[in-house]
């Protein structure tokens, strides 16, 4: 009897210690700054249950750390993860198996190949040579160590071939292009519901002084409300659906 009641003992024990990792990972966030708890706030306030919703993550980087749709996923929520640094994709599709991953870039037009530059800090690395100059300026050790060709394609032509309906949210991290991006998309076709954007231009130091206002002011002019700034990316809902 001291050994049954022993064993019942470990096992309330366990599921007890289960229920509370279970309870914790509810606010267990994987983004820099906590967007992927906005994101998954403003989809229950909206009733937004996760079947139909998908997202598309424009400079994925990372599977996992720092990453606005990891806890998405989680939840059994499924999209498009895309970089053009060949050097994550490979860790990506392991631990990502059912997203489709995209090793090209996203630009103002397509293009079979174009020049991106990696850095020795990958989460700088770009397409756009001069936002790469200007990091150099505050942060003399940063430096070019591979350039690669890669095929780039606009955001219109991603929605039309790899999404059934257009994705639920859209994360762009691109060091730069943000906006010529944004302008090649006809918002008045496709509109998805939520965008993360990063809109603080490259610092060492905590800074929000630098805030990218021609995002924000594009933005507006396409009727997205700037719901939340995390101090690095800014998350805009659509207005019109609000």
């Amino acid at each position: 009897n001291k050994l049954i009641n022993f064993e019942s003992t470990l096992w309330n024990k366990k599921k007890e210690k289960n229920k509370v990792q279970e309870e914790l990972s509810k606010y267990e966030s994987y983004s820099q700054t906590g967007e992927d708890k906005i994101i998954e706030f403003i989809l229950s306030y909206l009733g937004k249950e996760n079947r139909g919703l998908s997202y598309l993550d424009i400079g994925c980087n990372d599977y996992k750390n720092l990453s606005n749709t990891y806890s998405l996923y989680r939840k059994g929520i499924r999209g498009v993860l895309i970089d053009a640094n060949p050097i994550f994709v490979g860790d990506i599709k392991i631990y990502r198996p059912e997203d489709t991953i995209l090793n090209l870039g996203v630009g103002s037009k397509n293009s079979d190949n174009m020049k991106f530059y990696i850095l020795n800090t990958s989460g700088l690395s770009s397409f756009d040579l001069k936002s790469i100059e200007e990091a150099k300026k505050k942060t003399p050790w940063i430096e070019i160590v591979k350039e690669v060709e890669v095929p780039v394609r606009t955001l219109d032509e991603i929605y039309k071939e790899y999404f059934a309906t257009i994705p639920t949210i859209v994360s762009i991290d691109v060091e730069g292009v943000e906006l010529d991006i944004l302008k090649s998309s006809n918002f008045e076709i496709n509109r998805p519901l939520i965008f993360v954007i990063e809109t603080i231009e490259y610092s060492e130091k905590l800074s929000i002084v630098n805030k990218r206002n021609d995002i924000i002011d594009f933005m507006k002019e396409k009727d997205y409300v700037e719901y939340a700034f995390t101090g690095v990316n800014s998350i805009f809902v659509d207005g019109r659906k609000l």
